[in-house]
């Protein structure tokens, strides 16, 4: 017996995808998948075998057109994709109708609404950035935040000296020394000595009582795991940093959800993400007014004051400072304690935790698979720190902070060329603009890819009268082994016969740019050159096996390496 099809069923059948062509309306004459229209890219994305940025990544040199549409949730507008250097830069740094896109607000603003990240551009971004402004300051980078960074660097090669003591030539996971070095090294600079907790200590610990094969304490070779590496326990974390840590977990699992806004809420509800929120905010308070203290036992109680900030040992001193000044200004009382201000304490440490140790990661895996490039880079390292290498030690913080080695920067720019933390970047035009030719309506996401195209494999064609007229000639990578970790390729010879380092040399989109790029920056390079310099100087990083030196991915907050194997030796014991 046929079952009868009512008018109701019609009528749902024929609204549905009338509905959902209505929301989900291309934008014309930019290509797009055709069914994408109705069922968005969700489908695609999920059953790519890897993740959702390698989909992204995929399709522009799979329809060979640097700018297509896609759907990443529904009911919703298309976002554009762009798979082009130059027209990303001129977004990025000179188009002013581009801004941050509410689609970025919402995966990060669940967990620092106010956090300048999340603003649009006006009257409170500014007054973020303006608090923000001295932590950027070359003298205090230099004076206070260096030596900080270099403790904790230093505390990473002891331990890995133990570690590949320990382990006895196999590899063992370095991922999690990396990103607890990385966060120590943020807490120092955003706290200085006044926050109690940090996490290589422990780890150091628990590497040295590790116990030995055929049990029995510490003291020789460690217990392999089932693919020959070396298993070491991780050390215990206060719970103020694992609160840390976790905020960045969050914003994965969020963002992994169609419905980001949804899920937030959602997390909200669960006892234990109320208990992370109440240590995070509880320490950024805790911090803030115990610099409070400090502005106040140097300056005195009395608003505005002196410009001197040479007192302070912190990030957070330094924002204070700022405050009070900003109030004093504007004829008001300071308000330390804020949601302002713990927002963006926090969103230092979680934002400038994960991107470093993100870009760390993949650097130094791919260091470790370009043997030859560690050799040149510790012959630079030599030859510009004769000094130390004359006297048997390692080069000074301010020595390295003082010297320039322009191979180690290319080995630097390549990290962050190839192993960017957030591989797609977006912004958002407040009124209709065009892109490469094609009419763009106001409200439109664009997303723009820091690798592919352009930047890491060949260049899509584009019709130079296309282009936007803002959209500058720069430098291009040669087509050839642009994939490749080729420290070479960013330097050059001056006038007088030097080699010199070639900021320009080519494309690379690691940290944004413009007034909406990372603020970090410059921090992140401190500290990435540090660090660098101390292995290099070291250790040599043995290849780790086929099976250890995999480059799969995991989307959190950033993009990072599933897995970082090393397999360190001192370049004495070669």
């Amino acid at each position: 017996m046929e079952l009868p099809i009512t008018p109701l069923v019609v009528t749902v059948l024929l609204l549905v995808p009338l509905t959902l062509y209505i929301l989900q309306r291309p934008i014309p004459s930019i290509p797009h998948a055709p069914w994408a229209v109705l069922t968005t890219d969700l489908p695609a994305l999920i059953a790519h075998p890897t993740t959702g940025f390698a989909y992204l990544k995929s399709l522009p040199t799979t329809h060979q057109t640097p700018l297509r549409q896609v759907w990443l949730k529904p009911f919703s507008r298309p976002y554009l994709l762009l798979a082009d250097y130059r027209e990303a830069r001129d977004i990025l740094t000179r188009r002013r109708e581009w801004d941050r896109s509410d689609y970025s607000i919402s995966i990060l603003g669940g967990v620092a609404p106010r956090h300048h990240i999340n603003l649009k551009h006006g009257p409170a971004w500014r007054y973020h950035r303006a608090l923000l402004a001295d932590t950027m300051a070359p003298a205090f980078l230099h004076a206070v935040a260096a030596p900080e960074i270099y403790r904790s660097a230093t505390a990473l090669v002891t331990l890995w000296r133990l570690k590949a003591d320990r382990a006895a030539g196999a590899p063992f996971e370095a991922g999690g020394d990396i990103s607890r070095t990385a966060l120590d090294a943020v807490l120092d600079f955003t706290f200085g000595k006044a926050f109690p907790h940090r996490t290589l200590p422990a780890q150091t610990r628990a590497a040295e009582t590790a116990e030995a094969k055929g049990g029995g304490g510490g003291g020789g070779p460690v217990e392999r795991g089932p693919r020959g590496d070396a298993v070491f326990p991780q050390g215990a974390m206060h719970e103020t940093l694992e609160a840390t840590l976790h905020a960045g977990e969050l914003v994965g699992r969020a963002a992994a959800t169609p419905f980001i806004d949804l899920a937030y809420r959602y997390f909200a509800l669960l006892p234990s993400e109320r208990r992370f929120r109440a240590l995070q905010r509880g320490y950024a308070r805790e911090q803030i007014l115990s610099a409070v203290a400090r502005l106040d036992k140097v300056r005195g109680t009395s608003h505005g004051g002196d410009d001197d900030d040479s007192w302070a040992r912190s990030a957070v001193d330094l924002m204070m400072a700022r405050e009070r000044r900003l109030a004093g200004k504007e004829g008001r009382a300071p308000v330390y304690v804020s949601e302002d201000t713990s927002d963006e304490v926090l969103g230092f440490i979680v934002a400038g935790h994960d991107t470093t140790a993100t870009t760390l990661s993949w650097g130094l895996k791919r260091l470790t698979d370009a043997p030859a490039a560690q050799v040149s880079l510790r012959a630079a390292l030599r030859g510009a720190h004769a000094a130390a290498a004359a006297a048997g030690r390692a080069p000074t913080v301010a020595e390295i902070v003082a010297t320039s080695v322009p191979y180690l920067d290319g080995v630097l720019e390549e990290m962050v060329r190839l192993g960017t933390p957030v591989p797609v970047l977006e912004r958002q035009c407040d009124r209709d603009t065009t892109v490469l030719g094609r009419a763009v309506p106001k409200g439109t996401t664009m997303l723009m890819l820091a690798q592919g195209p352009s930047l890491t494999s060949p260049a899509l064609r584009i019709p130079e009268a296309a282009r936007s007229p803002s959209a500058r000639p720069c430098g291009e990578w040669d087509p050839e082994g642009m994939e490749l970790f080729a420290p070479e390729r960013w330097l050059s010879t001056d006038g007088a016969g030097n080699v010199v380092f070639d900021p320009l040399a080519g494309p690379v989109l690691g940290f944004g740019g413009g007034v909406r790029g990372c603020f970090g920056r410059k921090l992140a390079y401190l500290e990435m050159r540090i660090v660098c310099t101390l292995i290099a100087w070291d250790f040599e990083l043995l290849e780790c096996g086929e099976e250890l030196s995999g480059y799969e991915a995991t989307e959190e907050i950033t993009y990072k390496p599933t897995s970082c194997y090393m397999k360190p030796r001192r370049w004495e014991d070669a």
